[in-house]
């Protein structure tokens, strides 16, 4: 007896294999014995001893045929691989999508005003519905909403910035998120209490002229001590959300 297997890829099997005691083997791990009655593209029909039953061809692993009568040679005739699906030229990206960002240089309000460009990349793989809008370290533009740094005397430092534009495929995408910001600590606190400091070290030192002389010293060093300011690190890990629906072209 010879036995001959074969991984299916029917097209159409032009000859009906009867009467023998064939073997299905299922991609499940059943073995089921019996006889291959036909075939198309997309299902097998089996015939056992518990009736005819129709696979499907995804799931069928191999056929042996056992027979000697079997007419025709046999070959065998491997599965191609299903294509991939065809990559949409451009997706939705809902509101809400998270765009995990790290920055490509730091941003302080010591050294940016409004308006302002800065840069970043994508952490992650954007991902819509299964597609790869953009790979990680897809590049990533953004604007200073509002960069104020804080005076001398009075005044706090504020940082804003949102993302504004995807580079795919060497073309700018515009986006829009939500913005990231940040305030410092305000720096009138500190110039009161220089002040305050400097009132009573003169009072110690020489009575009620050194208070106002003392007094006079600490505010001038609590207003030269500048505010604190608000700064983003180099390679900072930034989190933004898509604020409103964008049709984006897929990387290809």
């Amino acid at each position: 007896m010879k036995t001959r297997s074969f991984l299916l890829a029917f097209s159409t099997f032009g000859m009906l294999l009867t009467g023998q005691a064939d073997v299905l083997e299922l991609k499940s791990g059943a073995v089921l014995n019996g006889s291959f009655v036909g075939g198309t593209a997309s299902t097998v029909r089996f015939e056992t001893s518990s009736g005819l039953q129709v696979f499907a061809t995804t799931d069928i692993l191999a056929i042996t045929f056992t027979g000697e009568s079997a007419s025709g040679p046999i070959s065998t005739v491997y599965a191609e691989p299903a294509a991939p699906p065809a990559k949409p030229a451009s997706v939705s990206v809902p509101a809400g999508t998270m765009l995990m960002v790290r920055t490509s240089q730091p941003i302080s309000t010591s050294s940016v005003r409004t308006g302002d460009r800065f840069s970043c990349k994508l952490d992650a793989d954007l991902v819509v519905n299964g597609v790869v809008v953009a790979p990680r370290n897809t590049p990533v533009y953004g604007s200073v909403i509002a960069a104020q740094a804080a005076r001398r005397v009075m005044g706090q430092s504020i940082l804003e910035i949102t993302l504004s534009e995807l580079s795919i495929n060497g073309e700018l995408q515009p986006i829009q998120t939500n913005s990231w910001s940040s305030e410092a600590a305000r720096s009138g606190g500190k110039a009161v209490r220089g002040a305050l400091a400097g009132a009573a070290i003169g009072g110690i030192a020489d009575g009620s002229d050194g208070a106002q002389t003392g007094a006079a010293i600490g505010a001038t060093a609590g207003a030269l001590k500048k505010g604190d300011a608000v700064s983003i690190p180099q390679n900072q890990l930034l989190e933004f959300q898509i604020s409103m629906p964008t049709e984006i072209k897929v990387s290809q």
